[in-house]
Order: C-alpha cells, then structure tokens, then sequence
C-alpha cells in the first residue's frame, strides 16, 4: 500500500520569494539566496566586492535590470553584473530600475 509523503517545511522552501520578502533580505541573506539560485555566480574578490557594497534585498529589488549600477557602482565584472541585473529582474517578475523609474517621473509630472 502506498503512502502519501509528509510535508516537509524545506519543501516549501522551493516556492519563489516575494518581492517585499526580498526587500526584507540583509545582505548575508541576499548573498545566500544569489548563491542558491546562481551557484558560482559570486566568488572569491567579485563576492567580496559585492559584500563591500553592502547590497542588501531592498537595493537589490530597485536595480533590476540596472548593469550600470552593478558594473560602476558595484565594481563588478560586465559578466557578472550582466547577470545580476537580470537574476534582479527575474525575482522582481520582469520590472526594471528604468520602468520603475520612469513610472515615479510619470507619476511626479
């Protein structure tokens, strides 16, 4: 007779964040999250140099898409900004710092 599997609570750890749960996230929990989700992404000086910047959930949410801002203002490789930018823009479902900043101009003007 086949039984039906218990739930396990790390099972529901495979349901994707909100974005107002990433925004919550402190820097350690942001590196251990890019870290699951892109293993191998940020290693060795490029992880130091992200962990320099001080990148949290929240500053990461309002980047998406952003390479610039991981690229000048991070210091980080074209490659791995690139790529942050749009792990970024996929956590975020699709939104990006340009959309978000030009919805905040259109709502201003």
């Amino acid at each position: 007779m086949d039984s039906i599997p218990e739930h396990n609570s790390k099972q529901a750890g495979h349901t994707k964040p909100t974005i107002e749960e990433i925004k919550k996230w402190n820097e350690d929990e942001l590196v251990t999250q890019i870290q699951q989700m892109r293993p191998g992404l940020l290693r060795s000086t490029n992880l130091e140099i992200f962990k320099e910047a001080f990148i949290d959930g929240d500053v990461f949410v309002d980047h998406a898409g952003d390479v610039e801002f991981f690229e000048i203002k991070c210091k980080l490789p074209i490659g791995i900004s690139e790529r942050l930018a749009k792990l970024a823009r996929e956590v975020t479902g699709g939104k990006t710092a340009a959309a978000g900043i030009k919805s905040k101009f259109m709502h201003t003007t």
